[in-house]
């Protein structure tokens, strides 16, 4: 009934075609992993994981009868890289109290040369969005 769980599972790239997007996909990682759940401001991911631990802490001591716990999960994961791109898949689950859990999902793909974030105006031909919208 009273825990904190906290699950984070990521990549670190260590090689890419330059230092510049290898820097810029880890970074990209690491402010998805380290994202502030409740505005906190922290600088390692133990800090902000005691952080979620304390604010669950501080919901106890005002409301001692809120049942169960607080629940986060975080995982990065490589779906698709060649030597020009790699696709990073995102997600998440949470649970903070409440009616439900939350969960959302994204993707980024990412310029292996150049660490930039590729759209997806860059990925498709002109009048994708249409045919896109239809397979959606």
């Amino acid at each position: 009934e009273n825990y904190v769980h906290i699950k984070i599972d990521y990549v670190e790239f260590t090689k890419a075609a330059t230092f510049v997007a290898k820097d810029s996909l880890n970074k990209i990682v690491e402010d998805y992993i380290s994202a502030p759940i409740f505005e906190q401001k922290t600088k390692t991911l133990e800090e902000w994981a005691q952080s979620l631990i304390n604010e669950y802490k501080n919901l106890k001591k005002e409301f001692p009868d809120f049942p169960g716990g607080y629940e986060l999960e975080r995982n990065v994961e490589v779906l698709y890289s060649n030597d020009k791109l790699a696709c990073v898949k995102f997600d998440e689950y949470s649970f903070f109290g409440g009616a439900h859990p939350n969960s959302v999902m994204f993707y980024t793909n990412v310029d292996l040369q150049t660490g930039r974030t590729i759209k997806l105006d860059e990925l498709f031909v002109d009048g994708y969005k249409s045919d896109l919208n239809k397979i959606a």
